[in-house]
């Protein structure tokens, strides 16, 4: 006989920090870190007609891997935690999902002077586009999934709080 376990109430940020910190940061860095060093390893002689076969791949394997966790994240924090409001959940967990993508950018702008934005200078326009589109793309994977698996707790009501008599 299973034992279903009592679901935690927390505030909305902070179930959406947990979705982002497990579906959205540290499964995705850590598989798609693997995917980048695995995925090029079966092409060591791309020609320059398919130089950017190996990096797409990866890129592609990674949002397949954001989907993944965010599935299973969402799915988590629906199980575990009194969610009332989905919606400002999702949002704020797409919010956070922003800010974490560009944290390394600002950080890394900040720690060399601007140097970061010469060295995209130096990438291909087909490198560039892939960085952009991976970003974008990988945002919208996050913010579709969490939409479709992150529910509602069935049977719970959301407080409804009356006028107040000044109001009336």
């Amino acid at each position: 006989m299973l034992v279903q376990q009592k679901k935690v109430q927390a505030a909305d940020w902070k179930i959406a920090l947990i979705h982002y910190l497990i579906g959205g940061f540290a499964a995705p860095l850590i598989l798609g870190t693997l995917s980048s060093r695995i995925i090029p390893s079966f092409f060591p002689q791309a020609s320059s007609t398919f130089s950017m076969l190996p990096a797409a791949l990866s890129t592609l394997f990674s949002l397949v891997i954001l989907f993944v966790c965010a599935l299973y994240s969402a799915k988590y924090i629906s199980g575990r935690y009194l969610i009332h409001k989905p919606s400002s959940v999702v949002r704020l967990a797409a919010l956070y999902f922003i800010v974490g993508s560009l944290i390394p950018w600002i950080v890394g702008a900040i720690l060399t002077g601007g140097m970061i934005f010469l060295a995209m200078s130096s990438f291909s326009s087909a490198q560039l586009f892939l960085v952009i589109s991976s970003l974008i793309l990988g945002l919208a994977i996050f913010y579709i999934a969490s939409r479709m698996y992150i529910t509602a707790t069935p049977g719970q009501i959301s407080p409804i709080v009356p006028p107040s008599p000044s109001r009336l």
